[in-house]
């Protein structure tokens, strides 16, 4: 008899380990993975995975916090990168404010949570290409 582990049921993110950009997808449904998928449980799951698929930290993985490049386009994540991701913390009631946000919206509001400029945001917008 196979036994499920009642972790694999939490609220979790999962991402792929080689992409062309930031997917990381919140469950709350006890979907299961394959390989090279991986996942991340935490208590604030919904809201780590909006900062983690925002344009800054795709950014901030993708040339500071070393990345595996993978040709042009494509890199992998890796826990020890990941964990280096300066993530502010945020109360709850704080969080609740991205919930019903779209994309655009969650990007200016972790842009403000960090204390972007002007330019840092253009800079930001100008690595992200768009396919």
């Amino acid at each position: 008899m196979f036994l499920l582990r009642p972790i694999f049921f939490k609220p979790k993110i999962m991402y792929p380990e080689t992409t062309q950009g930031a997917y990381f997808a919140y469950d709350d449904k006890g979907m299961f993975i394959d390989k090279t998928c991986f996942m991340m449980i935490s208590k604030d799951a919904l809201f780590l995975q909006k900062i983690l698929s925002s344009k800054l930290f795709e950014v901030a993985y993708k040339k500071i916090f070393s990345s595996i490049e993978l040709g042009e386009s494509a890199y992998q994540y890796n826990k020890h990168a990941l964990i280096k991701l300066p993530v502010k913390k945020v109360e709850e009631s704080e969080q609740k404010d991205f919930e019903n946000l779209n994309k655009t919206e969650i990007d200016r509001k972790i842009y403000e949570l960090y204390g972007l400029n002007n330019e840092e945001i253009d800079f930001i917008n100008s690595s992200i290409t768009t396919k």
